[in-house]
């Protein structure tokens, strides 16, 4: 009895008869309550017809009643029910009321219901976080939620020691820890609460230590205190040789050129590898005051202990107008250990930066080592960035297949959306390739544009009528015969896609009619006649739209198109 209910208070509610189910649902509440799938059930699409109604008072109610209900709210629909009472209660500023909701959802649901669950469990994180700071709330959530991965987990007795729970909150905190400029004193105090909450914690964890320096220079503002306790925390565990620290330190400092300075003093060269002086030097390279420091270490350097490749991308990393370090790590490389598509690749790299120099390193590459494909594929890349016609042109003639670089070169020229459209360069390629099996589809394509492009519309039109991409060569064979007004053939052209191409039919017929209106001579008859014909014939197109707006304009009454005939 109470399925066939509510079956049928689900089908008068979704036929908008929600006044009919209201009574259906309430049936099931007042006479089945303990029969809990259907009565819980009943309960939630009650408030969900009350909310249609535009009556919220009435639809809480029974959302809240669900949710403090307990067997009902174990219910798979209770998720969204007390979803639906928070999110009300949020837009009431009623938050901490709200909060209480999204955190019985976000628990109870975490896995039969996840988003649900993932839609309660934020509001819960910012509450916890920046609404009412607090690390043994938000540390219980945690526990219980066993996680906020996607799949649970266990979690350790003691979070208090775990890192990872550590992780996610710093994490949460810095998410959470803007504020405007208006809120200066929010902002202090929660930088000032979070900072005292990781005081004394991982006191060996480096990471830790700077975010936890970091949230209270955040809250206090005072930097010579968090100069302090970042220099306390390097002192506390220096090492010699230890280059990574180094690195670190300078990088936390980059807006401060005389700290800068001072960690840099401290790298002791005779015990760093090349890879930890470079790695100090790309710190170094982006900090206030580090580059006359970086290109000091550059005579320490073994070039020998550094790879190739690796050279190459220190050599674009450090560029600048001078190029002295650059300059340096390129004459460095050996480039008979690179490969073509290696070498171009720092080409590419480079090009940015240096045209000139780009072409340099591209004398290196190795042609007869690649395959053509590769060889391609070089071209292309610099085709995307940009690069010269004559850089393009000279590596796609490179290849052993000359047709194949015609065509990659052809290609180029006819992209109109690369810098590379030309058609004076690529009508040359065009009439080449219609000769060569392979390309030649393509290439009376590309030719018939070009032609068009350079407004040698006869010519146009006899490439066009070789291409075999109908009906779309056949429409912009109609459209050059407008251009040389040759208005009776354009019409002819447009009537044969019409009649062959079904598809293609109300955009032609759209076109035909705007011949007659090209004219301009005294065809204004035909031209509305061509208008309503398309109306008849295409009244759900868009340009049977475009007609009416067209008819409207001029003053025309709608109609057939015998006038058009």
């Amino acid at each position: 009895m109470p399925y066939a209910l509510l079956r049928k208070g689900r089908c008068s509610q979704l036929d908008d008869k929600r006044f009919q189910a209201i009574r259906d649902y309430d049936e099931i509440l007042d006479f089945f309550p303990n029969d809990v799938k259907y009565a819980a059930a009943a309960l939630y699409y009650l408030g969900d017809c009350h909310s249609a109604n535009g009556d919220l008072v009435k639809a809480m109610k029974a959302w809240a009643e669900m949710a403090d209900d307990k067997e009902y709210r174990q219910e798979p629909l209770a998720a969204f029910a007390i979803n639906h009472l928070a999110d009300h209660l949020l837009k009431q500023e009623k938050e901490a009321e709200a909060v209480k909701r999204y955190e019985q959802v976000a628990v109870t649901f975490r896995t039969s219901n996840r988003d649900a669950s993932n839609h309660a469990r934020g509001p819960v994180i910012r509450y916890y976080i920046r609404t009412m700071p607090s690390e043994p709330k938000f540390r219980e959530f945690y526990a219980n939620m066993r996680t906020f991965e996607h799949h649970p987990k266990t979690v350790p007795g003691d979070l208090t020691r775990d890192v990872a729970y550590w992780d996610c909150l710093r994490g949460h905190v810095r998410g959470h820890g803007q504020f405007e400029d208006t809120k200066a004193d929010d902002r202090k105090r929660y930088y000032v609460y979070w900072s005292g909450q990781m005081q004394g914690k991982f006191p060996e964890d480096d990471e830790f230590q700077i975010e936890a320096a970091n949230f209270r220079y955040l809250g206090n503002g005072d930097r010579a205190a968090w100069f302090q306790q970042l220099d306390s925390q390097y002192g506390k565990y220096a090492k010699s040789g230890d280059w990574a620290r180094i690195k670190r330190w300078i990088e936390l400092y980059a807006e401060h050129a005389s700290k800068v300075e001072q960690y840099f003093k401290k790298l002791d060269t005779a015990k760093t590898s090349s890879e930890g002086m470079t790695e100090v030097m790309l710190a170094l390279w982006d900090a206030e005051g580090g580059r006359p420091l970086a290109k000091q270490l550059l005579s320490k350097l073994n070039f020998d202990q550094i790879e190739n490749k690796r050279k190459g991308e220190l050599a674009v990393q450090f560029y600048e107008d001078d190029q002295v370090v650059t300059s340096r790590f390129l004459s460095r490389i050996d480039y008979a250990k690179l490969s073509g598509p290696e070498i171009g690749s720092l080409a590419r790299a480079l090009w940015g930066h240096d045209p000139q120099l780009s072409k340099h390193v591209l004398q290196k590459v190795r042609y007869n080592e690649m395959t053509d494909r590769e060889i391609a594929g070089m071209a292309r890349g610099f085709w995307r960035l940009g690069g010269s016609s004559e850089v393009i042109r000279d590596i796609c003639m490179r290849t052993v297949d000359k047709d194949y670089g015609k065509s990659e070169l052809l290609r180029y020229h006819h992209d109109r959306h690369s810098g590379g459209w030309n058609p004076q360069a690529g009508l040359p390629l065009a009439e080449d390739l219609t000769k060569v099996d392979k390309y030649a589809a393509d290439a009376w394509w590309a030719k018939a544009e070009f032609l068009d492009s350079l407004k040698r519309y006869s010519e146009a039109i006899a490439a066009f009528r070789n291409c075999q991409n109908e009906p779309e060569n056949l429409r912009r064979i109609a459209q050059c015969q407008r251009k040389l007004k040759k208005w009776d053939a354009a019409v002819a052209q447009y009537r044969e896609i019409e009649n062959f191409f079904p598809s293609h039919a109300s955009r032609a017929a759209w076109e035909l009619a705007e011949c007659y209106d090209e004219r301009h001579a005294n065809l204004e008859k035909k031209y509305v006649g061509a208008l309503r014909e398309l109306l008849k014939k295409y009244p759900e197109t868009s340009y049977s739209r475009n007609a009416h707006i067209k008819l409207e304009e001029r003053g025309f009454k709608m109609g057939g198109g015998i006038d058009a005939q």
